[in-house]
């Protein structure tokens, strides 16, 4: 996983999300103590990369380009129960963002469940097991320790991978096919 933390290396994860047609996305943030929730980490995944942008000091950013990825028509944002994620950047960058897929709403409706967690639809689809006891750790304080870092990778990493396969049952679904 890559950490970007400076304005050179956002500018250049902002060109390479720019070019792709599907990026997969959450967030950290800190709720507790605030009004709005606090923007602590967006973690981006590609079809190759994964990469952490540290908005713990947000005001050290040109953040135009990547206001401009997240409320792209263009761009398909796959985002795994994307309410709060989608809150935060909202408030964060004064955006909307759109276009966005969600694979806990789109997993709900095809098998017909009540609301799945992330955890329980990487066991259910890729048979691995996911822990999510740093879900509530204290995301703004810096560093990162390196149980945060592999957390956070981990919540980006399979929504690849869950993506086609939901994208595959909505295919069989629309030709009439019951698997």
């Amino acid at each position: 996983m890559k950490i970007v933390q400076d304005n050179k290396s956002l500018v250049n994860l902002c060109k390479l999300l720019a070019k792709q047609h599907i990026i997969y996305l959450d967030t950290e943030f800190k709720r507790d103590k605030t009004y709005w929730p606090q923007l602590c980490t967006i973690q981006f995944r590609t079809s190759r990369q994964t990469y952490l942008l540290d908005m713990v000091d947000i005001f050290k950013y040109d953040l135009e380009k990547l206001k401009y990825i997240l409320s792209s028509n263009v761009i398909l944002k796959v985002i795994h129960s994307a309410k709060q994620d989608i809150e935060v950047l909202n408030y964060t960058f004064g955006i909307k963002v759109k276009n966005v897929f969600d694979t806990q709403l789109v997993y709900d409706q095809i098998f017909h469940t009540a609301t799945i967690g992330y955890r329980n639809i990487v066991k259910n689809l890729l048979n691995v097991n996911l822990s999510k006891k740093l879900q509530s750790s204290d995301w703004s304080q810096r560093p990162l320790n390196s149980k945060q870092l592999i957390y956070a990778e981990n919540d980006v990493k399979y929504l690849p991978k869950i993506y086609l396969f939901l994208i595959q049952k909505i295919k069989k679904k629309k030709n009439g096919e019951n698997n």
